[in-house]
């Protein structure tokens, strides 16, 4: 993944424009800046705004000009995160191999940059100046549904909820669908709001985030059996500790590999469905394709 060209020619971008938002917020917050940086600098795949990117570019549009919109779910994605190392939510200690922020600094810090983070993310995506009025409204809209009450918050809700109960699988796709899922689709979303695809095309792109988002939480979960923290970069062990529902305990070790194998080959097969005619396109779903070696175990 390391060798896909789209991805260099991007991180540095996306990193930068994070970085200059925190850099845009009042000098005598310091403590702030300081926060947000410690969890943005040099951490994360980016996957999302990758992928806001990437779809972007093949419905036609330049990724330059969705720029703003693809870190704004990133900040989205950074904020969901602080707030879930929280003690009152998983009490994590650690992220991306670093002290979460609750740790290094305060719990109070930790809030108030995940509360900066959601709020300067709706900033930035209003700085997508090169789309349409229209679109950019439905951008809006798309990333406030995913990420609130229809969509992230809602997931995150039941997934507490659940904590005690035993669920089918088709209850825990829901949870997944809702807190991990709809940010991977609103990323593929805002990039065809920014080009002009067919519905061949928005059609494809739709079915990839739906399996790339289930595909990812599968993996999650066998990593949190699988892995040590060294690896994933976090605390490992905890969801079995807890007796949380995850897609191990439903369906055992062997029966999640297969599911996510599964979820990973029908990612495949809608990248194949993509009617790719320029090199910019096939620049954009060969990055899709590579980076589906993120859900490997």
């Amino acid at each position: 993944m390391k060798n896909n060209q789209f991805m260099k020619k991007w991180l540095e971008e996306i990193e930068q424009y994070l970085v200059s938002m925190i850099d845009g917020l009042p000098s005598h917050q310091e403590k702030l800046q300081s926060a947000m940086k410690h969890v943005v600098v040099g951490g994360g795949k980016r996957i999302r705004p990758m992928l806001v990117l990437a779809s972007a570019q093949v419905c036609g549009a330049k990724p330059k000009d969705v720029l703003p919109a693809a870190c704004a779910l990133e900040m989205i994605h950074t904020y969901s995160l602080i707030h879930d190392d929280l003690p009152g939510m998983d009490d994590d200690s650690m992220r991306r191999g670093k002290p979460t922020i609750h740790v290094l600094y305060d719990e109070a810090t930790a809030i108030l940059s995940g509360d900066a983070f959601l709020t300067i993310a709706f900033e930035a995506i209003c700085q997508t100046k090169e789309v349409e009025a229209k679109n950019l409204v439905q951008m809006v809209q798309a990333l406030s549904k995913a990420s609130g009450a229809r969509g992230m918050i809602a997931g995150q809700m039941l997934d507490i909820a659940s904590e005690e109960q035993s669920l089918t699988l088709e209850e825990l796709k829901q949870i997944h669908q809702e807190k991990t899922g709809k940010l991977i689709q609103v990323a593929m979303q805002i990039g065809c709001l920014a080009g002009n695809p067919s519905n061949s095309t928005k059609e494809a792109l739709e079915d990839f985030a739906t399996h790339y988002g289930l595909a990812f939480q599968i993996q999650n979960d066998l990593q949190d059996v699988l892995w040590d923290s060294q690896k994933t970069g976090k605390e490992t062990g905890k969801d079995q500790a807890l007796e949380k529902n995850t897609y191990p305990s439903l369906m055992g070790i062997a029966g999640a590999k297969l599911a996510l194998e599964e979820e990973v080959m029908a990612c495949q097969k809608s990248i194949e469905q993509l009617p790719l005619t320029s090199d910019e396109q096939l620049e954009a779903a060969q990055f899709l394709a590579d980076s589906l070696q993120y859900l490997t175990i």
